[in-house]
C-alpha cells in the first residue's frame, strides 16, 4: 500500500495541506525552508498510523491556536483518520476501501500489523550507533535475535565457568610446580613404624633360630669326633684285649649305629644350614632411624600425586568448555548464515552490524544508503512508504540510487528537503498555491465533534461511541482543500525540479454554514 492523498489541518505546524501524489512518481519531494512545516507533513503521515511512537516528541499535536486537529491518509486499500480533540485526547477510524467501506473494530491494532516502522529513516539509520542498528536489523527476523541472546547467554555462563576453571587450574599448576617429583621407588603408601617393628622381632627371632640351630650342629660335630676317637680306642684295646672282643664288638655295632644316625642328622642339618641367610638388620634399622623422613618423602608423592590428578580433571574440564565455546559460535554462525536479510553481506558483531565481513561504518556512503534503505523497504512490506529526513544531505548519486531502489521495489519515499524551489513547498503551514479562509484573528475555527468516545485501550483508539445527551453544534469557516475546492497534487517531477502551483484566484465570499457529521469517522451528510 502506498500514499493516494494525505489531508491534514492544524497538525503542529501545519494550517491545511491536502497533498496527492503523482502515481507515476515513486519520490515525493516535500521542499520549504526552515520553520515552515515540511517535517510535519512527513510526522503526518507517521501520526495518522502510529501516533505513540512520536507521542513523547509530540506533546502538542494541535497547532497554536486551533480548537482540534485532523490527519486524513487515503492508502491504495484502507482510509485512516485520525482526530485530535485536545493535545492528549485522539480517536482513530480506519475503513476498508471495499464496497461497504467496513469500518475496522481495532484500527490501532489493525495498524500495527501492517507496518514495522513507518517512522524508519535510512539516513537516519545510517547515524545510528552500532547496537541500535543491530538492534534494527533484528527485527527483520525476530526469531535469529532470540536464537543469537540465548546462545550469547550460553556463551557468557560458559566463558565465565570456563573462566573460574582456569582459575583453579592455574593454582593447581602452580601448587604442582613448588612440590618436588617424588622418586620413582616411593610407596604410594607410608610405612608403619609397628609393622617394621614387628619385622624386626621376626628377623631377631629368625637369627636366634638359626643360632641355636648351628649350635646344634657343632653340637654333633663334637659328639661325633668323639664317637671316633673312642672307636680308634677300641680298635686298639680289641686289638690287646681279645677276651673282651664279643662284649666290645657288640658295643662297636651300638656305637656304629649311633654315629651313623648322628652322620645323617649332621649331614641333613649341613645343607639346610647352607641354605640359611641371616636378615639384614642394619637395613631395618636404618629405616626405623630414617622413617619419619621417609614418610615425608611419602606424603609428599600422594600429595603431588593429588594435585597432578585435580589440574587434569580441571584441564580435561576446560577443555571440555572451550570445545563448547567453539560449537556455540559454530551454531550462531550457521544461524546468521541462514537469516533471511535484505542485502546480501549483513552480519552482526558484539558491537553492532557488519557488511562483508566489515564493520558497517567502514563501508563506503553508497554502500550504507543502499543496505538501509533496503532495510527500511524490508520492515515495511505492507505500507510501502518510507520518509527521509535531512534529504538535503544526498547528492545527486544518492538520490539516483534512491529513485532506482524504490521503482524497483515500488515503494514510495518521502524525503524533506530544505529549497523553496524544489518539490512541494510547504510556506507557513500549508501548501504554495493553496489558500485556506482564515477568521480575521488569524484562527482556524475548528469543528466541536458531535458525539464523545469511550474510553479506549490506551493507544489512542476510543472504541465504540456513546451518544451524549446534547448534541452541541457549532459554525466554522470552511478551511479544508475539499471544502474550498483547493487541494495540492504532487507533479511527476524529473530530478525533483521545482514544482508549484499558480497562485489561485481568491474564492468567492462563501456563506457560513452547519455541518453535520453522519458518524465520527468524517463522513457528512
Amino acid at each position: 500500500m502506498k500514499i493516494l492523498r494525505l489531508t491534514g489541518h492544524n497538525f503542529k505546524k501545519i494550517r491545511a495541506v491536502d497533498i496527492t501524489p503523482d502515481p507515476n512518481e515513486n519520490v515525493i519531494i516535500i521542499g520549504g525552508r526552515n520553520s515552515q512545516g515540511k517535517t510535519c507533513v512527513l510526522d503526518m503521515i507517521q501520526g495518522a498510523i502510529d501516533f505513540a511512537s512520536m507521542q513523547k516528541r509530540t506533546p502538542q499535536p494541535i497547532r497554536e491556536g486551533a480548537e482540534h486537529a485532523d490527519i486524513d491518509l487515503d492508502l491504495s486499500e484502507i482510509e485512516i483518520k485520525r482526530t485530535f480533540t485536545d493535545n492528549e485526547t485522539h480517536y482513530l477510524t480506519v475503513r476498508l476501501k471495499d464496497d461497504a467501506r467496513t469500518k475496522v473494530p481495532s484500527p490501532q491494532a489493525f495498524l500495527d500489523k501492517l507496518v514495522g516502522k513507518l517512522s524508519f529513516d535510512p539516513l537516519a539509520f545510517m547515524r545510528m550507533e552500532g547496537k541500535d542498528q543491530r538492534g534494527a536489523l533484528f527485527r527483520l527476523d525476530p526469531g535469529l535475535e532470540r536464537v543469537l541472546v540465548e546462545l550469547d547467554a550460553e556463551y557468557g555462563t560458559a566463558f565465565a565457568e570456563r573462566t573460574g576453571v582456569n582459575r583453579s587450574l592455574k593454582q593447581q599448576q602452580g601448587a604442582l610446580a613448588k612440590l618436588p617429583l617424588p622418586a620413582a621407588d616411593l610407596p604410594d603408601s607410608e610405612i608403619s613404624a609397628a609393622d617394621l617393628l614387628k619385622a624386626i622381632q621376626a628377623a631377631q627371632d629368625a637369627r636366634l633360630a638359626n643360632a641355636t640351630q648351628r649350635q646344634r650342629l657343632e653340637t654333633l660335630r663334637t659328639e661325633a669326633k668323639t664317637a671316633k676317637q673312642d672307636l680308634e680306642k677300641l680298635d686298639r684295646e680289641i686289638a690287646e684285649l681279645e677276651t673282651r672282643l664279643a662284649s666290645l664288638r657288640q658295643d662297636r655295632e651300638n656305637t656304629q649305629r649311633e654315629f651313623d644316625g648322628l652322620v645323617e642328622r649332621g649331614t641333613r642339618i649341613a645343607a639346610e644350614v647352607a641354605t640359611l641367610v641371616d636378615p639384614d638388620l642394619t637395613s631395618l634399622q636404618d629405616q626405623l632411624a630414617n622413617l619419619e623422613q621417609r614418610n615425608d618423602a611419602i606424603r609428599g608423592g600422594q600429595k603431588y600425586r593429588i594435585q597432578r590428578a585435580d589440574a587434569e580433571r580441571l584441564q580435561a574440564q576446560s577443555d571440555a568448555l572451550t570445545a563448547r565455546l567453539t560449537e556455540i559460535e559454530a551454531t550462531k554462525a550457521t544461524a546468521l548464515q541462514h537469516a533471511t536479510f535484505p542485502v546480501a553481506g549483513l552480519g552482526f558483531s558484539e558491537d553492532g552490524v557488519t557488511f562483508n565481513g566489515k564493520p558497517f561504518r567502514q563501508a563506503s556512503s553508497s554502500e550504507q544508503l543502499r543496505v538501509s534503505l533496503a532495510i527500511a523497504m524490508a520492515l515495511n512490506p505492507e505500507i510501502r512508504v518510507i520518509r527521509i529526513s535531512d534529504g538535503s544531505l544526498l547528492d545527486d548519486q544518492s538520490m539516483a540510487l534512491i529513485r532506482e531502489m524504490v521503482q524497483e521495489k515500488d515503494f514510495q519515499v518521502w524525503i524533506e528537503v530544505v529549497s523553496d524551489n524544489v518539490g512541494i513547498i510547504i510556506e507557513d503551514g500549508l501548501v504554495r498555491g493553496a489558500p485556506v479562509l482564515e477568521e480575521p484573528a488569524g484562527k482556524v475555527t475548528a469543528l466541536k465533534e458531535p458525539r464523545a468516545l469511550a474510553p479506549g485501550n490506551g493507544n489512542g483508539d476510543k472504541g465504540e461511541q456513546k451518544t451524549p445527551s446534547k448534541r452541541p453544534t457549532s459554525l466554522r469557516i470552511p478551511t479544508t482543500p475539499a471544502e474550498t475546492g483547493l487541494s495540492a497534487v504532487a507533479p511527476a517531477i524529473p530530478r525533483q525540479t521545482a514544482g508549484t502551483h499558480a497562485p489561485a484566484p481568491a474564492p468567492p465570499a462563501l456563506p457560513l454554514r452547519t455541518p453535520v457529521f453522519a458518524k465520527r469517522s468524517g463522513a457528512k451528510t
